[in-house]
């Protein structure tokens, strides 16, 4: 997730400091999320959030949000 989401914030000119105020997070946590440490992940509602503020269509939300990297 981390790279398909970072990627979207640049492309949308977004920090993590404007996204994690957006989601009443702080920066560190929102890193966390971001990154699955301390077996962090993103709520309904922040996800919700994210997909209105970058216009995310469901099959984008799928993908950064549920699809699971596999090497």
């Amino acid at each position: 997730m981390s790279d398909k989401l970072i990627a979207i914030m640049a492309a949308k000119k977004d920090s993590r400091e404007q996204l994690a105020e957006a989601l009443g997070l702080s920066v560190n946590r929102l890193s966390e999320k971001i990154y699955s440490r301390r077996n962090a992940s993103f709520t309904q509602p922040e996800i919700a959030t994210m997909k209105k503020r970058y216009a995310l269509s469901e099959t984008e939300v799928i993908d950064v949000f549920f699809t699971t990297n596999v090497s």
